[in-house]
This record gives structure tokens, C-alpha cells and sequence, in this order.
């Protein structure tokens, strides 16, 4: 009888086929907040329900007005003069079987209540929340250690700040293809069932079906005994060492294979540079009962590197579709498995000894996730982020100078042509970050009527020019950003509030996933040219 997916199954296929079972579990076991009720809050929430985010509680004190009907796909004509978060939830509800929630109040006075509230959600996103309320929300998910995705839209500008704790993924997804087949002299002489295999192979017959990897490795071990026992190191010997071994071949698939991954057998595996960095990271040497789970797996993968693995990452079933015969493939496949297995549970013994040492309960780690740490070991990815009272009380003076340094083909015009405003979008970065002050001083963002635009325009300004100089400031700042910002009026047009959603609602999965990873930490989108980019200030 053929195998039937479930309902369930069949309506969430093509996204499950991305991250999985288990990151639709993540998916649906989360309750997210959303502080406010506007455009970008409502596009940020719309891309989570989709994916069936498990509950939602989204709050907001305004009524819908006819300027929400202009922008807002979520406040229809009947909700007129209705409350605002539940016509969002309602209507929220129709997409998809979730389950949602609203607080009819004003966002800052629940970040300035009773801070327990937000004890019951794994994320929250803040929508348009400045001055002081952003710095407490801040501070409050820091010490809570809550992700926090900071999503503002003003006019045709757009930043997203990603506020999070460590990010320890074990599913990255990386582009680049690790391929580790274990041909490395080390390697294979730790391996031996699999060189008995490679090495009962004929070369003199010319066979074609004997796979590439035999190939490989016993022109490697030819190439030994004739260098004194040396692999190939300098450009000149690699380039003889594939001439000597796979040239005047092309005819044959199976060489041709041998000389496409020939380097597997005298270049040491490719350990990517941030699996490095984790690696030798000192919160994976120095555990203790409040070590993070995923640095007691770090801590049992490197004590099976260190004593089974002779210093290699655990052997991966992933490996090329060999031109050789189907018992052939079969056979080195079943090899790489067998010992893919035993790598396994050496490293999830050794997790569970590291457990018990420092006084953790076994119960809180499954095997099944062990065992997914040890399958993407090649793949996994960490990041620290820093906190926004950091960000803005010492902010990375340097990064800002290099970013208003950096060569921009876009600010070069033809000789007589017009000059066209397109400021580098540190500028911008910077403008969104001081509304902060100006909100901290005024306690609303500037130009919200025609009859403070101009003193808002100055006030701002003047803002911004003592926090320069508190700086030491020593580029030419583009103070038209300011008045932009001002012009706009905190205003949220649907098509930026629709991109900064987009992009607010890819990190939230990213992080509630556990699966790739979002940028660090600054998201800056122009509408005005369409062109964004990321700041680690």
C-alpha cells in the first residue's frame, strides 16, 4: 500500500521540504507578540501565519480610522471605528488554523507594565516602537532572553534591528558543498575497512567501473612511495600529481571523476572557517551546568575528535553519485554509513558523559537532536549579537567611518547631468537610529503635523549634530536624511511596510526555525533607490 501524507502534510509539503519535520514543529509550538497595529506589524505577522506559526497575540489600542483602510490590508471597511488588534486578529484568522489573541492596549504602557506578560511568547516583534520603550523592550528581551526583531518603517526608509541571544545553529544550509570522503592519508589509514575496499581495485585493468575514490586514493598512495612517503604541496607537484595520475584519460567517466575531486586525496578536509571559530571556542572548553546545550555537544564532539576521530569531524553518509556498478556504490555507500553510525553514537556518549559531569539532566537532551548536531556538523553557525544599549552607548565609531568611506559607483554623475540625492546608506542608518533621541526628547517622532515640521527639522537636526560631536564625528554627514525623515512624518506606506515585513518575517523564522541564520544585527532598506544593506555597528 502506497504511503499517504497526511492533510497536514500535503498543505505545508514545499515548506517542510526546506527545513523539515522538526522545523515545522518549532514553527507551530510558537507564540509570537506584535506590538502594533500597523502596516509593517500586520505584514511582519501576515508571513507567519502563513507557515502556520502555532499563536499570535498582537497589541495595539488605536481604532481603525480611514487612513488604516489606505494602507493596511488587514482593517477592511467594516472595521471602521472598531478596535484596531482585534479587527488584525480576526481577520489574521481567515489565512490560516491558528490560534490568535489582541491586547487592547497602547504597546508602551505594556512594556512599561507588569514586565511577566511577555513570559509567554519566544519572540516578539516591535513595530515602530522609539525612545525610551524601545530601549526598555530591549533590555527587558536581553534579560529575558527573548528574540526581539525591531521592525520601523517611515516614509520610503525601512530598518529592521535583530535583538537576539547567542544564535547556536546546527542547520545552517550553507551554499558551498563540504564533500569529505574520507580520501585525506589520515584519514583513510583511520579507516580501514574503507582502504581495503579502495585498495582491492585494479588500476593496471583500466576498468571503468571502478570508482573514482579508489582511484584516488591509490594514485595518492603511488605518489607517496615515489616522494618519499610526501602528498603533493606546492602548485607545481599538484598540477603533476593530476597530469601523472588522471591525464590522456578523458575518455574514461570514471577518471574523469577521479580528477575533478582529486584534491580530496592530499588536501587536509575543509573545516569552513566558522565551524573553526566554534570549535575553539572557550564556551565549548569550559562547560559548566549553565552551559548552553548546544556547547555541551561541541564539548562531545571535539572528545570524540580528539581521541577516535585522530583530530577529523565525524565520517558523512553525503556522498557524490560515483560512476562505478550499482554493487560497487552500494558497497562504499554501506561503508561510509556503518562508520557514519559509529561516529554517531561515540559522540552521543560522549555528550551524555559531558552531561552527567556537569550536572545536567540527561532527560532535557533527545538523541535524535544529538544526532542531528553530529549530521550537520560540517554546517553549523554562531552568532553574538550585540545588545542595543551597547549599540548606542559605544557604538563601532570605526565601522561607521569605513562605511562612509567605502567607494560608491552610484555617487558618480556624467559631467552636466543633475545632481540626484542618493546618500550612502550609513546616512540613513544613522538617521533611523537618532530618531531615538528625538523621541527620547519629544516623545514622538518628528514632523507628525505641518506646524512642527520646521521645528521639528531644526530640533532634530541639532540633535543629531551633539551626538556627532559627542562622537567625534570626522565625516561630512548628509543632513537631507533628517529632513526626509521628517517630511515623512513616521508615516508607513504599504509597499516599504511590505518589503521590511518580508525581511522582518525571514529572520523571525530564521530564529524560531533554528535553521540558517539572520543577519547581524541592522537591516537599512531605501525605497527611494530600492537598495538595502547591513550594519554590525
Amino acid at each position: 500500500m502506497a504511503y499517504q501524507k497526511s492533510k497536514h502534510q500535503q498543505k505545508y509539503d514545499r515548506q517542510m521540504r526546506l527545513w523539515g519535520g522538526h522545523g515545522q514543529k518549532n514553527i507551530e509550538e510558537c507564540h509570537v507578540c506584535v506590538l502594533g497595529g500597523g502596516p509593517t506589524a500586520t505584514e511582519s505577522l501576515k508571513n507567519l501565519v502563513l507557515p502556520n506559526i502555532g499563536e499570535f497575540t498582537v497589541v495595539d489600542d488605536q481604532l481603525v480610522t480611514v487612513s488604516d483602510l489606505g494602507n493596511n490590508f488587514f482593517c477592511k471597511q467594516e472595521d471602521l471605528g472598531k478596535s484596531r488588534a482585534e479587527s488584525i486578529k480576526e481577520n489574521m484568522l481567515e489565512m490560516n488554523a491558528v490560534k490568535g489573541h489582541h491586547v487592547q492596549d497602547s504597546p508602551s504602557n505594556v512594556i512599561n507594565g507588569d514586565a511577566s506578560f511577555f513570559d509567554q511568547f519566544q519572540l516578539i516583534v516591535a513595530s515602530n516602537v522609539y525612545g525610551d520603550d524601545f530601549l526598555k523592550l530591549a533590555d527587558l528581551a536581553q534579560q529575558k532572553s527573548t528574540p526581539l526583531l525591531s521592525v520601523r518603517a517611515n516614509g520610503y526608509v525601512g530598518s529592521l534591528r535583530v535583538i537576539s541571544p547567542d544564535l547556536c545553529v546546527i542547520e545552517s544550509h550553507p551554499d558551498d558543498m563540504r564533500i569529505d570522503i574520507c580520501l585525506f592519508p589520515d584519514q583513510i589509514e583511520n579507516f580501514p575497512e574503507l582502504k581495503e575496499f579502495l585498495f582491492g581495485f585494479d588500476l593496471s585493468t583500466m576498468d571503468e567501473d571502478i570508482p573514482a575514490p579508489a582511484i584516488i586514493a591509490q594514485c595518492v598512495q603511488q605518489w607517496k612511495d615515489a616522494h618519499d612517503g610526501k602528498i603533493p604541496t606546492t602548485f607545481s607537484e599538484k598540477d603533476e600529481f593530476v597530469d601523472s595520475s588522471f591525464g590522456g584519460k578523458q575518455n574514461y567517466e570514471n577518471y574523469q571523476e577521479a580528477k575533478k575531486h582529486g584534491s580530496l586525496g592530499y588536501l587536509k578536509p575543509r573545516v569552513g572557517p566558522m565551524v573553526e571559530s566554534i570549535l575553539t571556542n572557550p564556551l565549548g572548553e569550559n562547560i559548566t551546568a549553565n552551559s548552553n546545550i548546544f556547547w555541551i555537544m561541541i564539548r562531545g564532539l571535539r572528545d570524540f575528535m580528539e581521541n577516535e576521530g585522530s583530530g577529523f569531524l565525524p565520517v558523512t553518509t553525503k556522498i557524490p553519485d560515483f560512476h562505478t556498478t550499482s554493487e560497487n556504490y552500494m558497497t562504499l555507500k554501506g561503508l561510509y554509513k556503518a562508520r557514519a553510525e559509529r561516529d554517531r553514537v561515540l559522540v552521543v556518549n560522549y555528550v551524555r558523559t559531558r552531561m552527567n559531569e556537569v550536572g545536567k539532566d540527561n532527560e532535557l537532551l533527545d538523541e535524535s537532536f544529538i544526532s542531528l548536531f553530529v549530521k550537520h556538523c560540517r554546517d553549523l553557525h554562531f552568532d553574538q549579537f550585540r545588545s542595543v544599549a551597547d549599540e548606542y552607548n559605544t557604538p563601532n565609531m570605526e565601522e561607521i567611518h569605513e562605511c562612509f568611506d567605502e567607494f560608491d559607483m552610484s555617487m558618480l554623475t556624467a559631467e552636466g547631468a543633475p545632481q540626484i540625492m542618493k546618500p550612502k546608506l550609513i546616512n540613513w542608518y544613522l538617521a533611523m537610529r537618532l530618531l531615538d533621541n528625538f523621541h527620547q526628547v519629544n516623545g514622538r517622532v518628528p514632523g507628525l503635523t505641518d506646524e512642527t515640521l520646521e521645528s521639528d527639522k531644526s530640533s532634530f537636526r541639532e540633535i543629531t549634530e551633539a551626538w556627532l560631536k559627542e562622537m567625534n564625528f570626522e565625516r561630512e554627514y548628509q543632513y537631507e536624511c533628517l529632513d526626509e525623515l521628517c517630511r515623512f512624518g513616521g508615516s508607513e506606506m504599504h509597499p516599504v511596510s511590505a518589503v521590511m515585513g518580508g525581511v522582518c518575517s525571514q529572520a523571525a523564522l530564521k530564529i524560531i526555525l533554528k535553521q540558517y541564520f539572520p543577519f547581524n544585527h541592522t537591516f537599512v532598506y531605501d525605497g527611494i533607490h530600492c537598495q538595502g544593506q547591513v550594519f554590525k555597528i
